[in-house]
């Protein structure tokens, strides 16, 4: 029976005094009740309705922003300004724009304060309204500063200045480290190649592109390019099956030894192993970067070393502290300024991966090149990508150790030395008739053998050796003597 009570009574108040608006005759009914305690928490006025009271008092609801706007950077933010009304004086708080958020229901009633967030500006000055009880609040907001090509560090918004700090910042983002971009970062960190300001994926072009820019070549352009979040392109031409076995696709003469290798190796369940990620160069490739892929439920990472070629850097990789067995790895390897030295088409070893043989005895686990969560590309000195084959290998997990044997012909007192993936060094010395053997042999290894004679050059004195089982006929021939 309460409503048709207080509808009677706004009905007078709005007749007796009909420069009353609603907020006004709601308030009124409210601020002017007899509280009774036995009512609190029971109806939301606390008390009983006293139409006398309200026709001799009347609340006139009248609403005081402390400040009509606000000022907001480029990099957004939270802001709050205060309202001043009367007890009861109801009223709304909508935001007329989608780039300026209100806090709550967008309801309040009284003395409040209001608060809002403002997004992040990547464009030109730009000016919103809030609508409070009927009052218009301005957020004016400023353009985005000016921002260049691979100034990233210090993050969000970089500092005008491209140096060191920039390219380790987007060498992290190339190997999946500091995600997610924040503000216009990504446009910013795909700046390879230069004329289109970057092509949807962060690589080692972006890493090399912005170490040209640190030294002033190739200017300081502002920031442009794609602007999404990509999902990253594989860039391979060549790519191992999960097999063991490769599928290489023909490439160009100029990129025919521009190639890079898992290879295959093995051991016995519960063994250590390392696997060789080796590289065949031209010569004018100034990094790389890739992912790489592997069974984590056979295979656990233990450690990750540079090669050892000659002015190479420690590889950046997306391992974080704590993580102690991810399923994919990304890698950017680059060569301290300079290119990598040519291999005149023999392979040198680029990276070691460390592996415990955790599980899948008897079985053959893939290790697979990938471009997650990490592109593949390998990078010019000016930031061009250059075709490369790149080759899957396995680790071949044995249940029990197996030992295998080497041998073959080259010349008499030969000395021939075999260096396996754990870094163990084998040597021994040919026969008067040139004939040499290695015994006792962990089998499923992979290894580097290299042969010396004081008299004669080998054609091809060091080369990759896969110990599956007893292995004869290795012969190293000589052409020309010293």
């Amino acid at each position: 029976m309460a409503a048709p009570h207080v509808t009677g009574a706004a009905a007078l108040l709005a007749s007796y005094n009909p420069n009353l608006s609603a907020a006004s005759l709601k308030a009124t009914l409210m601020n002017s009740v007899d509280v009774l305690g036995q009512w609190n928490g029971l109806v939301k006025s606390g008390g009983r309705l006293n139409v006398a009271k309200a026709l001799q008092n009347p609340t006139v609801c009248t609403f005081t922003l402390a400040q009509m706007s606000q000022s907001a950077s480029s990099a957004g933010g939270t802001f709050s300004f205060d309202i001043t009304a009367p007890p009861n004086c109801d009223f709304s708080i909508i935001s007329n724009t989608n780039w300026i958020t209100v806090a709550g229901n967008g309801l309040g009633s009284g003395n409040g304060t209001i608060t809002f967030s403002v997004s992040s500006n990547s464009g030109s000055p730009r000016d919103g309204t809030i609508t409070v009880a009927g009052r218009t609040f301005t957020v004016n907001q400023a353009a985005a500063a000016l921002s260049y090509e691979a100034d990233i560090a210090p993050r969000t918004g970089g500092d005008g200045i491209i140096d060191a700090t920039d390219v380790q910042q987007i060498e992290r983002f190339s190997v999946g480290l500091g995600r997610p971009f924040l503000s216009n970062e990504f446009q910013r960190a795909d700046s390879a190649p230069k004329a289109s300001g970057g092509d949807g994926a962060i690589d080692a072009l972006d890493v090399q592109q912005a170490e040209l820019y640190s030294v002033g070549v190739g200017g300081r352009p502002l920031a442009n390019g794609p602007t999404p979040t990509p999902t990253p392109v594989r860039t391979n031409v060549s790519e191992g099956n999960g097999k063991g076995k490769s599928r290489i696709k023909k490439l160009p003469a100029t990129s025919a030894h521009r190639t890079l290798t898992v290879e295959s190796t093995g051991g016995s369940l519960g063994d250590t192993v390392a696997v060789a990620i080796s590289v065949e160069a031209v010569g004018d490739e100034f990094g790389y970067t890739f992912g790489i892929d592997y069974d984590s439920t056979k295979l656990r990472l233990t450690g990750v070393a540079s090669g050892g070629i000659s002015g190479q850097a420690q590889p950046q990789t997306n391992i974080e502290p704590g993580d102690t067995n991810p399923d994919a790895l990304g890698f950017s390897v680059r060569f301290g300024g300079g290119a990598i030295p040519a291999t005149g088409g023999v392979k040198q070893v680029l990276l070691r991966l460390t592996f415990d043989t955790i599980g899948g005895a008897g079985t053959t686990s893939p290790i697979r090149f990938t471009s997650t969560p990490t592109n593949q590309a390998t990078t010019s000195q000016m930031a061009t990508r250059l075709d490369t084959k790149y080759i899957d290998g396995t680790i071949t997990i044995n249940g029990t150790t197996a030992t295998s044997s080497i041998s073959g012909r080259g010349n008499r007192n030969m000395v021939a030395t075999l260096t396996d993936a754990n870094q163990t060094v084998n040597t021994t010395t040919a026969s008067s008739l040139g004939h040499y053997r290695f015994d006792e042999l962990r089998a499923g290894q992979n290894n580097i053998s290299n042969t010396r004679a004081m008299k004669y050059n080998f054609i091809q004195s060091s080369r990759f050796l896969f110990n599956s089982k007893n292995t004869d006929s290795i012969d190293f021939a000589t052409n020309i003597f010293k």
